[in-house]
């Protein structure tokens, strides 16, 4: 097993790395899993980048020619020393979007295609590979990192001159985009299903490592009945979990559900489809959130003022930037908050909330509009949208 370096390669960017990061606090809600043994292992989502030497000794057990990387290890599928996790033989298209060391730099940022062969643990790389059950992001505020191989040539085509940590987005791909081909076996339990597998979060190649997972559960202070926080009377804000466990919906009394994910989520049955809200939407900084914010304020209002027993609960994977987002939006409508104090007003009630800077600056833009600042039709509010994620 390699000695991992990706905190001393990122400090390679800046002379005072610390002064410049970015910090978030998460306390208190255990973080939305996957139903692959605890893992976080999604088709899409905001990542951070590194990079290290020294890859012969990939924890898949097979090495590549082609770019590859070592994947966080709450994505990767199984602790060090238990070998190859579901992650192995996967395929995904980076790409980098800002600096986080040195947010005045603006591009051009490169996308690669990378296959997953080896692990970044969470210990020693807290910084970057820290994402656990119970705090799902790392220091940089994301819940997946890559770190890219130097010797096959991926670091070089990926980072900008100068730059060796970066953020951005991922997506599963098709291994037959990526241009490499696999070595031989570096020992006996080795693989690399996953480059046949289906695309994450159902396709299962290598498979998981329980052990690492069962232990980080039982040991985490946060009990499940956590995931869903209570924003304002009748408003609740939860992970995925939450919003498809049938037993705690009801404990809770929520009548009508708002979902933010790429998929259609398996509500419970005991939530009319009249009652349910589902907006197709990625949680990048790019994706136009703005312009389905009108209806999601629309459908809490009518469900709260129907009533005075409805409950709302609005929910993405996490509970930290969509689902936060659009609850920001409704408590604009109702309250005159500003953007930053409805997304700090949040915050108090659930701490992990993080709303992506892409979602912000759409909140911003609400808010404008819900004032009237800003006219619906505005078309430099429209170029402004267009061109979020470029300056994020």
């Amino acid at each position: 097993m390699r000695r991992y370096t990706v905190a001393i390669k990122a400090k390679r960017v800046s002379p005072s790395p610390q002064k410049n990061m970015r910090s978030w606090i998460f306390t208190g809600i255990a973080a939305s899993l996957t139903a692959v043994s605890g893992y976080l292992q999604l088709p899409s989502g905001r990542t951070s980048f590194t990079m290290y030497g020294g890859c012969g000794q990939a924890a898949c057990g097979v090495t590549a020619t082609g770019f590859s990387a070592a994947m966080n290890q709450l994505a990767y599928g199984a602790p060090p020393g238990l070998g190859p996790g579901d992650a192995c033989g996967r395929c995904f298209s980076i790409t980098g979007t800002e600096d986080p060391f040195s947010p005045a730099f603006t591009g051009p940022f490169n996308t690669i295609i990378v296959k997953v062969t080896d692990l970044c643990p969470v210990a020693g790389n807290e910084q970057w590979c820290g994402q656990t059950t119970s705090n799902p992001v790392n220091s940089m505020g994301t819940e997946f990192h890559f770190d890219i191989c130097e010797d096959t040539g991926g670091a070089n085509a990926f980072f900008p001159p100068g730059h060796g940590a970066l953020l951005g987005t991922f997506t599963e791909v098709s291994c037959s985009e990526w241009s490499g081909t696999d070595g031989s076996p570096l020992f006996n339990g080795s693989c690399i299903k996953g480059e046949s597998a289906a695309f994450w979060p159902s396709g299962v190649g290598c498979g998981n490592q329980e052990r690492w997972a069962k232990a980080v559960k039982a040991n985490s202070p946060h009990p499940p009945s956590g995931r869903a926080s209570l924003i304002i009377p009748r408003l609740y804000l939860s992970d995925l979990t939450t919003a498809t466990n049938e037993a705690e919906l009801s404990a809770l009394g929520v009548t009508h559900v708002v979902s933010l994910l790429e998929w259609t989520p398996d509500i419970p049955q005991a939530v009319p489809a009249s009652k349910k809200l589902h907006i197709d939407l990625p949680d990048f900084p790019n994706a136009d959130i703005l312009a389905h914010l009108d209806d999601t304020t629309q459908f809490v209002k009518a469900a709260l003022n129907e009533n005075e027993t409805n409950v709302v609960l609005a929910h993405c994977f996490m509970g930290v930037s969509r689902s936060a987002t659009v609850v920001c939006a409704y408590l604009i409508s109702t309250t005159g908050m500003t953007a930053m104090e409805s997304i700090a007003f949040v915050q108090s009630k659930r701490h992990i909330v993080s709303p992506n800077n892409g979602f912000r600056k759409q909140l911003g833009l609400y808010a404008a509009r819900v004032t009237g600042e800003l006219n619906p039709g505005d078309e430099e509010a429209v170029e402004i949208v267009k061109g979020i994620g470029a300056d994020t």
